[in-house]
């Protein structure tokens, strides 16, 4: 049985959001919904959306808030995500919060709970340092 849960996880870099969070949807039968997970996606598939994400990046400017919400939007609107989602990377700053606040408004939704990972920063510096190095990124 599938229980009903948008949930929304947060904390720093290397707090392990990806890792418990895929653990979280899993217990509740729903999809994690990572924004980079879709750009990244896009990016290797090729996309109009992925070219757009690349243009972006190799400025290296962040994606505007709006095509952002737009993408986020999109991916809730899907039928697997009916019942419930973990957001994520999503929402990064007050704008997008006022976007998915509105959004989820607009459907009679709110969030059920916030997952704070809170992390010593030394913790969080040492386990980017090991993924870095097991991923061949940096020295």
């Amino acid at each position: 049985m599938t229980a009903s849960a948008r949930l929304l996880i947060v904390g720093p870099q290397g707090s392990g959001k990806g890792t418990q969070g895929v653990r979280i949807a899993s217990a509740f039968g729903i999809p994690v919904v990572s924004t980079g997970d879709i750009f990244r996606a896009n990016i290797k598939g090729g996309t109009a959306l992925g070219a757009q994400v690349s243009e972006i990046t190799a400025r290296g400017d962040l994606v505007p808030d709006e095509l952002t919400s737009e993408i986020v939007r999109d991916r809730l609107s899907q039928d697997d995500a009916s019942s419930g989602f973990l957001l994520d990377g999503y929402p990064r700053n007050a704008v997008q919060v006022g976007h998915l606040d509105e959004f989820l408004g607009a459907r009679g939704d709110a969030l059920d709970a916030v997952i704070l990972l809170d992390v010593p920063r030394e913790e969080s510096i040492k386990r980017l340092s090991v993924r870095a190095k097991e991923e061949g990124r940096g020295g």
